[in-house]
């Protein structure tokens, strides 16, 4: 049976609902007073500006910044949370500063998430989910068709799936979905083979970025294989019809390096 395919409407209610539960999670967590900052590291107007500002239009710029040094040199974990909803909105809504999805997991962990409540838990991760919808789904240009193949992404696939590793979400439902959807959908099927040659390096890498490694253990049993070996004998009898980008042998050459290394170390 064909995979359901929400449509980008879809994924961004679900990414509006998300957001909207980050929000109400924290609406008791306003800092009681000026946030504390090392003054060597943030300015006294950018200080005002965070004071002053609504959080729920908090400017990207301000945002940016402060996500970078919250809790280091910049507030504790009270004003993180109260800020934490914006952060991971414009994750969304306006990404590609420095305060990307891996800085901002980091500073959940540097605040010790994990010990929240489990109901605060799951509501990051559904957010976090939601994201990886927007990129999938085509609720953000993201990806192609939407989005051309060589200009520099604001936000890639490998990173929210590695950010989502890191949440303790199970990933390996999502990458069999996004690789079963590939198989009539000839761009998201060049997406598909970026994401498993970029995993491939990771489980052959000394020090992969983290949370890469997770995912890529998503690729590393018998029937995910199959399942790879399988659309990538379906590309390449498309790459017969005159595709110049050969996406079956990329792919097929993927699988032989993953079957390699299952072969070598059986446990992932």
């Amino acid at each position: 049976m064909a995979p359901v395919i929400p449509s980008p409407e879809a994924a961004e209610r679900e990414w509006r609902a998300a957001v909207a539960a980050l929000y109400e999670m924290t609406r008791f967590d306003r800092p009681r007073g000026p946030v504390d900052r090392c003054e060597h590291c943030v300015s006294e107007a950018q200080a005002i500006a965070l004071r002053a500002v609504d959080r729920e239009a908090a400017p990207a710029e301000l945002m940016d910044r402060y996500g970078f040094k919250a809790m280091t040199t910049w507030g504790d974990v009270r004003d993180f949370r109260w800020f934490l909803p914006r952060l991971v909105e414009l994750l969304g809504d306006d990404p590609g500063g420095i305060a990307d999805e891996s800085v901002l997991v980091g500073k959940l962990e540097y605040a010790g998430w994990s010990a929240w409540p489990a109901e605060e838990r799951e509501a990051i991760r559904r957010a976090f989910v939601a994201l990886w919808r927007l990129w999938l789904d085509g609720g953000r240009h993201w990806r192609l068709p939407w989005c051309p193949p060589d200009i520099n992404r604001p936000i890639a696939a490998d990173d929210i799936l590695a950010a989502l590793a890191r949440l303790g979400v199970d990933v390996a439902p999502l990458v069999d979905d996004l690789f079963a959807r590939a198989w009539d959908d000839h761009a998201l099927a060049e997406e598909a083979v970026w994401l498993a040659e970029d995993l491939a390096r990771a489980v052959e890498a000394t020090n992969p970025f983290e949370g890469e490694r997770e995912v890529a253990r998503a690729l590393l049993d018998d029937a995910a294989i199959a399942r790879l070996d399988a659309l990538a004998v379906r590309l390449a009898d498309a790459d017969a019809d005159g595709d110049p980008a050969a996406l079956g042998d990329r792919l097929l050459y993927v699988t032989e390096r993953l079957q390699r290394r299952l072969a070598r170390h059986p446990s992932g």
